[in-house]
């Protein structure tokens, strides 16, 4: 973690006996995970609504084995942070919903609400370069067309062969959810692939979903999924020698604010 300015512990400017009761709850998870020490807990908790809107009323998480179960639970504060700590959770599911999902007669649950953050991801196994390229006309140059700040929207390096970003419900008029949302994500993400072609279509799917990892947790590959900046990620800003040599550590530096309204500058 190095130099990095971390952020408050959960809930800000906590006083002191709050802060107690978080270290408290840490110990009592017996740390299930050695990957998640205490400050990244405290960060996953803090920040878990941008991951899935806490409007959501179910999430689903799921561990690092490829045939591990799908774990769906009831999206209560801290149950990401916990999650990770306690079992080893390293996905979560794109997608909250309204009502439990269940593999019934309609396997795709599509009658079922869904709410969620638009996740972009960017692959290019043969040269990250690209996928950074991509990245940068995405937050730079395609999403400012529809007013969005690029101060506004999380990034990550993925921990592996590309990168992540997050552009907030509300910023698309979508906080109050859709049993189509997967569906107008698809079409967002599709119009957007036209100028950047590493962009992953496959992450927009019925069902469940699709699982999406949970920033710095340490991968398989020794490196973590960790957050950048958007001045980070400029021409100007940091190689990718640069973003590899940071993913060797958890980054917990603070991310941009969800906007309180249905627009990109809060």
């Amino acid at each position: 973690m190095g130099s990095e300015k971390r952020s408050a512990g959960p809930g800000g400017g906590a006083p002191a006996g709050a802060e107690k009761v978080w270290v408290e709850k840490f110990q009592k998870l017996n740390n299930g995970n050695p990957r998640v020490c205490q400050e990244t807990f405290e960060w996953l908790w803090r920040y878990e609504g941008h991951f899935i809107p806490h409007s959501a009323n179910w999430l689903i998480w799921k561990v690092e084995q490829q045939k591990a179960r799908w774990n769906i639970e009831r999206y209560t504060p801290s149950c990401i942070a916990v999650a990770a700590a306690s079992h080893g959770a390293m996905f979560f599911s794109i997608n909250g919903f309204d009502e439990k999902p269940l593999p019934t007669k309609d396997k795709a649950n599509k009658e079922i609400k869904r709410r969620g953050h638009l996740h972009l991801d960017f692959d290019s196994k043969g040269d990250i370069g690209l996928a950074l390229q991509d990245l940068r006309t995405l937050v730079f140059n395609i999403l400012p067309r529809y007013d969005i700040n690029p101060s506004n929207i999380p990034i990550y390096f993925s921990g592996s062969k590309g990168f992540h970003a997050t552009v907030f419900d509300v910023c698309l008029r979508l906080e109050k959810g859709r049993t189509i949302l997967s569906r107008i994500y698809y079409e967002i993400a599709r119009k957007f692939k036209r100028e950047i072609p590493t962009l992953d279509l496959s992450l927009y799917k019925w069902g469940y979903g699709q699982m999406y990892r949970l920033p710095n947790i340490k991968r398989s590959t020794g490196l973590h999924k960790i957050p950048l900046r958007s001045s980070e990620i400029a021409a100007d800003g940091l190689t990718v020698n640069d973003i590899l040599e940071l993913a060797k550590s958890p980054r917990l530096i603070a991310l941009p604010p969800i906007p309180k309204g249905g627009n990109s500058d809060g």
